[in-house]
C-alpha cells in the first residue's frame, strides 16, 4: 500500500492573517492612523526620542548629590519618570548604589534601579513595537490608563461582587495553551472565570507576573461568545451572562490587559521573549495582520 504524506497539522491558520495589500484605518490610544504602519511609525518615534533624550541628559554625567541627580532627573520630558517624591526615593537609591559601583554614570545607575535593559537603542526599537509592547519599561503606561481606566468616584461607586467560589478545573490540551511552553502556566479559560467574575467590559486587568500573557488572552477572549460559551455559561442577545444557574452575573465584551514583570526588591525578573511571544499570540488570535490591534499592553 503505498505511503501517504502526513503534513504537520498547523496550530494556527497563519495565512489568513497575511496583508492582504489592503490598508485600513488604526485606532490606538484615542488616535486614528491610517494603516497600523503608520501607528508603529509614529509610536517608534515617539519612543526614540524619548530613549535619546535619556541618553542625552545622562549619559557620561557623574553622580555627585542627590539633589543634582533629582534635578537632572526632572528636567527630563520626554520620558515619564514619576512624581517629585518618588523620583527622590529613586535618587537615594541611585547613591547607595553609587556608593557600590562609583564607576556608572547616572544613566547606567537609573537603568538598574528600574530594570532598563543596557542595550542599544536601535536594538531596543527593533524589538518593540510601540505602544503595545516595547523591549524596556512602557512610557506608554499613563497614556493606556488615562484612555481606558475609569476614575474612582467613591461617591457614586456602586461595585459590589461576592468572592468568587467555585471549583475551577481546565485541562492542557487547548491550542493557546500548548503555543509555548512554561513551568507555572494556567489556562487561560480558568484565568476568564476570574475576570468575567471580578470584571466589566472594557475594565483594566492588571497581570504584574504574566508569565506567558495568558491573563490577556483571557481578558481578550471575555469578549468572544463561542469562547466564554465554551465555560458552560449561557450568553443572552444582549450580552449578559448567565452562570450555571441560569443567574446573571457578567456581561460579554473584552477587557484591557496591563501585563508584565514588576521590580522586587533588588531583583527584577526579565523575560522578553516570554511578553513578546503574548503580544504576538494576541495579535495572532484577536486582530487581522493590516490592524494588528492588540488590547494588551506589555511593559
Amino acid at each position: 500500500m503505498a505511503s501517504q504524506e502526513i503534513k504537520p497539522k498547523k496550530m494556527f491558520q497563519v495565512d489568513k492573517f497575511k496583508p492582504s495589500g489592503k490598508t485600513r484605518p488604526v485606532e490606538c490610544l484615542g488616535m486614528t492612523f491610517p494603516s497600523d504602519a503608520a501607528r508603529r511609525k509614529y509610536f517608534l518615534e515617539k519612543l526614540r526620542e524619548g530613549l535619546y533624550e535619556l541618553h542625552e541628559k545622562l549619559a557620561g554625567v557623574p553622580f555627585t548629590t542627590v539633589d543634582e541627580a533629582l534635578a537632572r532627573l526632572s528636567s527630563i520630558e520626554k520620558w515619564p519618570l514619576g512624581d517629585e517624591e518618588s523620583l527622590h526615593l529613586l535618587c537615594e537609591r541611585m547613591r547607595e548604589a553609587h556608593r557600590r559601583e562609583p564607576e556608572k554614570d547616572l544613566l547606567q545607575l537609573w537603568k538598574d534601579q528600574v530594570g532598563f535593559p543596557h542595550g542599544e537603542i536601535e536594538d531596543i526599537l527593533a524589538l518593540s513595537d510601540p505602544p503595545y509592547y516595547t523591549a524596556c519599561p512602557n512610557p506608554f503606561l499613563e497614556d493606556f490608563i488615562r484612555h481606558y481606566g475609569k476614575p474612582y468616584d467613591p461617591r457614586a461607586d456602586s461595585y459590589k461582587k461576592e468572592p468568587f467560589a467555585s471549583d475551577v478545573k481546565e485541562g492542557k490540551n487547548d491550542p493557546i495553551y500548548n503555543a509555548h511552553s512554561y513551568h507555572t502556566k494556567v489556562p487561560h479559560k480558568a484565568i476568564m472565570r476570574y475576570i468575567l467574575h471580578y470584571t466589566e467590559p472594557g475594565d483594566v486587568v492588571f497581570d504584574g507576573f504574566c508569565g506567558t500573557g495568558m491573563t490577556g488572552v483571557a481578558a481578550q477572549l471575555c469578549g468572544d461568545r463561542r469562547a466564554v460559551e465554551s465555560l458552560g455559561y449561557k450568553v443572552l442577545s444582549d450580552g449578559t451572562i448567565l452562570d450555571e444557574d441560569g443567574k446573571p452575573f457578567s456581561r460579554l465584551g473584552p477587557r484591557y490587559a496591563r501585563t508584565g514583570f514588576l521590580r522586587t526588591g533588588c531583583r527584577r525578573e526579565t523575560k522578553p521573549a516570554a511578553t513578546m511571544t503574548s503580544a504576538l499570540l494576541m495579535c495572532i488570535i484577536f486582530t487581522p495582520a493590516e490592524t494588528c490591534g492588540c488590547w494588551g499592553l506589555i511593559f
